[in-house]
């Protein structure tokens, strides 16, 4: 059974999960909101898995008087005289809600119910023996070091939350630090509050200048910075398959496509999944630890070795690598590269055995990895005809929607379910 939490720890779990909730998941579009929707739509979700989020058994008992707390901690507005609580704005600027650091979703409840783990799972692992999790966290992200001027007029304290750790900002962040500037400068039109005055400071780091654009709206201004930006990727997974490490990595250019296909294996249909391995889950199980030079590491085939994840990111060592005359020392050393290159400098404890046992508890099929061969790519095999739900899981398990391509063959798709005319859906 699950541990008895303290009233003072769900007090503080609840905070948390507001905090979070309010930076990874609630958009200014969705508000007014229910305090009802809020709780059960977006707090319990976003809660870390493994865990219980339960107001009754907090100090505050009832959910009115837990937001009516949030309300006086500067952090929201409710509706006034209205006989259940609603939320009607979200303070974005506020010192809590710019300092908190949200956990990745691939270690929220919602992620491990999508991976098939259950609400009380967690992310800690269900496989026997104590596997890794199949949970990854992959946002579009931008290095901002052309926009040091921009953080260091935000003030000490401003400039210091908004300094990334990494050098990259998302979008919300570089969002919520232009805002927080055009507070600190007065810059919102008098007429009109949802655009800013873009002063000399702003106008001299857009990539093209205004032209004769005198005014910006918030999301305008900030797409047009983040379009002179280099644009990289940020990865979060749970550290050896467990929830209590993230380890988190930058990585140059979009994040990579992963493939949904439809077609056959030996007269059987089946669902394909290619390129999840550049999303950062790690060929742990293909190359062992991370390869440190040393001769006495054995080397797997090179089919294993080398899938095409790899061959397409540095074609250049390829015409090289198929002299029989080089050294065995030199594969190694560009094998080093190429791991260095794509997955980082270490191996992530998060493999695609795992992966594939996640996905076929949350499909309840047969799936299993499938080596490269001379005819086929590394990558999942899904028995039957299963795109839209496999497309759905990895964006589930936090795999971005925009990088997931579902390209299954006409006549190949997931057949939808039907349902009589006499069933009425509530």
């Amino acid at each position: 059974g699950e541990e008895a939490v303290s009233p003072e720890a769900m007090s503080k779990c609840l905070e948390e999960c507001f905090l979070q909730a309010a930076k990874t998941r609630l958009k200014d579009k969705d508000l007014p909101l229910t305090g009802n929707i809020l709780y059960t739509q977006h707090m319990r979700p976003c809660r870390r898995a493994g865990t219980n989020l339960d107001v009754k058994a907090s100090s505050f008992k009832k959910l009115v008087v837990f937001l009516t707390h949030c309300e006086g901690q500067g952090w929201i507005a409710l509706k006034k005289n209205s006989p259940e609580p609603v939320v009607t704005q979200i303070f974005r600027d506020h010192p809590d809600m710019r300092d908190w650091k949200p956990w990745p979703k691939s270690v929220t409840a919602e992620a491990s119910e999508a991976s098939g783990e259950g609400g009380g799972g967690g992310a800690a692992g269900s496989r026997a023996g104590g596997g890794p999790v199949a949970s990854i966290e992959v946002e579009p992200v931008w290095r901002v070091a052309k926009l040091k001027p921009l953080i260091q007029a935000l003030g000490p304290e401003d400039a210091k939350a908004a300094e990334p750790e990494d050098g990259c900002w998302s979008r919300a962040e570089c969002i919520a630090a232009l805002k927080c500037y055009a507070d600190r400068k007065e810059l919102w039109q008098k007429q009109n509050r949802k655009r800013i005055e873009a002063d000399a400071l702003l106008i001299g780091l857009l990539p093209n200048g205004s032209g004769d654009q005198a005014a910006f709206s918030l999301e305008g201004i900030a797409d047009q910075f983040l379009g002179g930006l280099p644009v990289c990727h940020r990865v979060a997974i749970p550290q050896g398959g467990a929830a209590g490490g993230i380890r988190r990595t930058v990585r140059q250019g979009k994040p990579p496509v992963v493939q949904v296909r439809t077609g056959d294996r030996r007269g059987h249909s089946v669902t394909l999944i290619y390129g999840l391995e550049a999303m950062g889950a790690a060929l742990q199980k293909l190359v062992g630890p991370p390869v440190v030079g040393t001769d006495t590491t054995p080397l797997p085939p090179l089919a294993r070795l080398l899938p095409l994840a790899i061959s397409l990111r540095l074609p250049v060592y390829m015409p090289v690598w198929r002299h029989r005359s080089v050294s065995r020392a030199w594969h190694r050393a560009v094998l080093a590269a190429c791991f260095e290159r794509v997955f980082g400098t270490e191996a992530y404890g998060v493999d695609m055995e795992a992966f594939a046992a996640c996905l076929q508890k949350a499909l309840a099929t047969a799936v299993a990895v499938e080596e490269a061969t001379a005819q086929s790519q590394f990558g999942i095999m899904v028995q039957g005809f299963w795109d839209d739900a496999c497309a759905s899981w990895l964006e589930k398990i936090g795999v971005p929607a925009d990088s997931v391509q579902n390209q299954a063959k006409k006549g190949q798709q997931q057949k939808k379910v039907k349902q009589a005319s006499n069933i009425v859906k509530h």
